[in-house]
């Protein structure tokens, strides 16, 4: 494991005096999160509902300005906001590509591309790069990443119930058809993820078209209020919703996270494996009636919470130079951290950022299939 003292990200002078100026330092803090009078008298509702509500895309690329982390002569690393797109999509009027071309020229730079992006429904830490050659350099500290096996990402949350996850998991990953599903989204066939557990061969996983996964987990503090738990979680990868459906797995999904939480539902206590009987289009969170009063919210206003999570950490081993690493951190959102005040969850995002350590997964035998013993008839 590594102790996260390496190089944190810092603002070089490559850009103008304007965008420096509303350029944070990249440790952040969290200040000013007291609630007003009115915010106490008002639900979460409204909070909420202000998230990826931008009037033109100009207050967006002011946003996004101000959410820069990290400046570099090859990477620029931003902060980005909850439910703003990657790619242009029909239901957003805007995206992170979309802003590309006004974001590089308030910037003063030639051009910017995606290089590292985070889920839509995420906010945290989105790569670009104002050259293409970076993209080259990428590759190759992801297969040093590999190699030392780091958990280089660092994603905090916010789930249901007193969750106990302090521990490292090994599993396989993927995707299964569910062709009882009426009306998917995305294909002809429904699609979702499902998790093993377990000793796999390399075989048995090309056979089944699995990818081994790892990933580290911490419950940071427990509401005392409510059944809700923030953690710090670290993955090998975040494809195929890696986070969401881990959590929801292991009965803690993520609040706001009404995708898989039919996952973590029980019957008499016990919990009840259930399958994928509605759309995605059709799902919902089902939440305890504390945390519903806590949020100010009935039952048809569960849609309105937005998944609460958020990538606060990267780690880049030899990014800036041979033995010197990079570590860019990006504090969360003020909804995020209402959310935690709200439920009494106690957190210093400076503490975490001083204690933080990059974990390593453990390297895995490599298991080969026994062959079988060949008999020669002698007769």
């Amino acid at each position: 494991m590594l102790n996260c003292s390496s190089t944190i990200g810092k603002c070089l002078p490559r850009i103008s005096a304007r965008a420096l100026a509303t350029t944070p330092n990249a440790q952040g803090s969290i200040k000013n999160l007291e609630f007003s009078p009115e915010e106490k008298k008002a639900s979460f509702i409204n909070i909420y509902s202000r998230l990826n509500s931008w009037k033109t895309r100009e207050l967006l690329i002011d946003e996004l300005v101000k959410g820069i982390v990290y400046i570099g002569e090859d990477l620029i690393a931003v902060n980005k906001p909850y439910g703003l797109a990657n790619h242009a999509t029909k239901d957003s009027p805007y995206s992170v590509e979309d802003c590309l071309k006004q974001l590089s020229d308030r910037l003063e730079v030639e051009s910017l591309h995606l290089l590292s992006t985070v889920d839509r429904y995420c906010s945290g830490i989105t790569l670009l790069s104002p050259t293409m050659k970076t993209m080259d350099k990428m590759k190759i500290i992801r297969t040093r990443i590999r190699t030392a096996r780091h958990l280089n990402s660092g994603f905090l949350g916010v789930v249901t119930g007193h969750a106990n996850l302090d521990l490292q998991d090994t599993f396989t990953i993927r995707l299964q058809e569910y062709p009882s599903v009426e009306n998917p989204l995305f294909s002809k066939v429904h699609k979702e993820p499902v998790i093993s557990s377990g000793p796999s061969t390399r075989g048995k996983r090309s056979k089944k078209d699995e990818r081994i996964r790892h990933l580290s987990v911490k419950c940071l503090n427990r509401s005392n209020m409510v059944p809700l738990t923030l953690i710090n979680i670290c993955p090998s990868s975040t494809k195929n919703h890696l986070i969401r459906v881990w959590l929801a797995e292991r009965g803690h999904p993520l609040l706001g996270d009404g995708l898989y939480d039919y996952r973590s539902r029980s019957v008499l206590g016990q919990k009840a494996k259930k399958g994928p009987e509605l759309t995605q289009a059709n799902r919902t969170q089902i939440l305890p009636r504390s945390v519903m009063e806590l949020l100010g919210m009935g039952k048809t206003d569960v849609w309105r919470i937005p998944t609460l999570i958020h990538h606060w950490r990267i780690f880049l081993p030899g990014w800036l130079e041979k033995g010197k690493d990079l570590t860019i951190i990006a504090p969360p959102p003020p909804h995020f951290t209402k959310t935690l005040k709200a439920a009494n969850i106690k957190f210093q995002f400076d503490e975490l950022v001083k204690e933080d350590i990059i974990d390593q997964y453990t390297a895995q035998p490599n298991k080969k299939t026994p062959k079988q013993a060949v008999v020669i008839n002698q007769s």
